[in-house]
């Protein structure tokens, strides 16, 4: 990547669900380095940008495993990109046991079985399966034996994905931004709730699946990742603003950034809220590559074909 002057003395920036599709995790990351010079080199990100990816790397898109893979790689070489959980990843991991029992079954057509019967498979995670078919020259069967090997606890990416945080706050001047896949749930109203909420949600990420009958339970049924977590609900921007804004002032927060349900663009709520779930992936019509980007004066939305759209002021 090119290394023009930074033009910024600090930079905090989202990027939402990619959904396996590296054209769109690509082009952010080169529009961004246009207009903020985020990286000093390729892979590695200036000590003054914050990097947050919100989730939903894996499915519906045909590179699942190469966005995550580049993701990773991000991670792993920067302390100041984080990854947080989407809730797809959720489903790839309640889906462990149903992979394995497919890999030994006698279907044919492993893909379009994954698809029928596992909730993953029906949300896109065939997809994610085809990779690990891909990579095994085609054999459906050793597919599923990659994905089961590489999803478990063992596993790099299984391993990878059960240390990734719930969410992720942000500190820039004097606001205090929080990241989250899908939003803030009401039951976390005080900011020693929401660390609770993380302590018990790491320990939960670490405890053996059997402990809560099988994978589907801990994953998807328990409530820290059920459907009212913040992996999964879609209510925040539809609550009254005085409600949105009482919460926020309980938590100590400023902004909420969050993903989850695709929009035509990034939309903003109640001048706290953003959803960057833009539809990046070809399976939701392939929309403009976005992100959000704060920076100590202003929040914009960048978009890789649009340019930067100012929000507001921060």
């Amino acid at each position: 990547m090119d290394n023009p002057t930074p033009v910024t003395p600090k930079l905090v920036i989202g990027i939402g669900d990619l959904h396996g599709h590296v054209p769109a995790l690509e082009g952010i990351l080169a529009t961004l380095q246009v207009h903020y010079a985020i990286f000093e080199r390729e892979y590695t990100v200036r000590e003054n940008v914050q990097l947050v990816f919100c989730g939903d790397y894996i499915d519906r898109g045909p590179q699942s495993k190469e966005v995550i893979e580049r993701i990773m790689r991000l991670e792993k070489k920067n302390e100041n990109v984080t990854a947080l959980l989407g809730n797809h990843e959720l489903l790839a991991l309640a889906a462990l046991d149903d992979a394995k029992q497919i890999e030994k079954s006698p279907f044919g057509q492993r893909r379009v079985a994954y698809a029928r019967m596992t909730v993953h498979g029906y949300n896109g995670g065939d997809a994610f399966l085809e990779n690990y078919i891909d990579l095994a020259g085609g054999d459906s069967r050793e597919g599923c034996r990659l994905l089961s090997e590489e999803l478990s606890r063992e596993g790099t990416l299984g391993t990878w994905l059960r240390e990734r945080p719930p969410y992720a706050i942000r500190t820039l001047g004097a606001k205090e931004i929080i990241f989250v896949h899908a939003g803030l749930p009401l039951g976390i109203q005080t900011r020693s709730e929401l660390e609770e909420h993380f302590q018990t949600y790491q320990d939960h990420m670490q405890n053996a699946s059997a402990q809560f009958g099988n994978r589907e339970k801990k994953f998807l049924r328990h409530p820290l990742v059920g459907e009212q977590s913040l992996f999964w609900i879609r209510d925040m921007p539809k609550r009254p603003r005085e409600v949105v804004e009482k919460q926020l002032e309980k938590l100590g927060m400023d902004y909420v950034v969050f993903g989850h349900t695709p929009q035509s663009q990034i939309m903003m709520f109640h001048e706290r809220l953003f959803n960057i779930d833009v539809g990046m992936c070809p399976a939701y019509g392939e929309g403009d590559p976005a992100a959000i980007a704060f920076n100590p004066e202003s929040i914009f939305a960048v978009y890789k074909n649009r340019g930067l759209v100012k929000l507001r002021e921060l």
